[in-house]
This record gives structure tokens, C-alpha cells and sequence, in this order.
């Protein structure tokens, strides 16, 4: 999904290199990500997240971000990608 459309208001889930994670700047572990994401859409469940992630993280580790993004709550959810050029 296209991540570039609505994305000033959204939560962000970053994944690096590493597998170390934080959302919107704060890392967290992947066993607190759920709750994490259920807490920062509390007041507004319709808000975007968005899952930054580096070329080098395993699929299988985007999908488990995804659904504990939508385990948590979230009902808009994208991967944001770079285009290429």
C-alpha cells in the first residue's frame, strides 16, 4: 500500500536494520508493540499507521508488525516504500 497520502497525522512503526523497533520514536519490543499501538490510536482508531521498515528486514517480521498493528486496533495500515528511480 502506498504510505504517502495522509501521512502527517499518522503513527508511525519504524523497524531497523537491527529488528529493533519504536513507534512514533520510542523504541519498544516486539512482545509490548501491540499495546503500544493500541495506546497511541486510543483516542482516534481510524488514524493511519504507518510501517517504515529497512530494505534488509525479513518479510515474515512486516507481516507480524502488521498484525499486531491490526491486533491493537488499526484500522488503516500501509508499508511505507521508496520508489524507485
Amino acid at each position: 500500500t502506498a504510505a504517502a497520502e495522509g501521512e502527517g497525522d499518522s503513527l508511525a512503526i519504524a523497524i531497523g536494520a537491527d529488528l529493533g523497533c519504536s513507534v512514533a520514536g520510542v523504541p519498544v519490543t516486539f512482545d509490548a508493540l501491540e499495546e503500544s499501538v493500541a495506546r497511541a490510536i486510543e483516542a482516534s482508531p481510524s488514524r493511519a499507521v504507518v510501517v517504515h521498515a529497512d530494505r534488509s528486514v525479513p518479510t515474515g517480521v512486516l507481516v507480524d508488525v502488521y498484525d499486531a498493528a491490526e491486533r491493537a486496533g488499526a484500522m488503516k495500515i500501509a508499508i511505507a516504500a521508496e520508489q524507485t528511480r
